[in-house]
């Protein structure tokens, strides 16, 4: 199963909990019905990234959802060919 860890939720359980409904109420809505990630409201930006981290270096399936906060600056995505951009460096920036 994938798991998608999400920045949100604050420190709280039942926020998270709130959280992880937010998002699972989203993707049944965008049509994911059926094929629903499990779904991992880890409270900040570092803790979601860390979190998603610890997933791929032990071999799950993971996808990592945070907020943007600006728009990537163009020297981490130069050029048309999308395989030669850095997301990584502007998440860690």
């Amino acid at each position: 199963m994938v798991k998608l860890f999400v920045e949100g939720g604050g420190d709280a359980n039942i926020l998270r909990t709130e959280c992880r409904k937010g998002f699972r109420e989203f993707l049944c809505k965008v049509g994911m019905h059926g094929h629903m990630p499990r779904i991992v409201a880890c409270g900040g930006r570092r803790q979601a990234y860390e979190a998603f981290c610890t997933a791929i270096e032990n071999g799950e399936k993971a996808l990592l959802l945070v907020d943007s906060e600006c728009a990537v600056a163009s020297r981490y995505q130069q050029g048309i060919d999308s395989h030669a951009w850095l997301p990584w460096e502007h998440l860690q920036a």
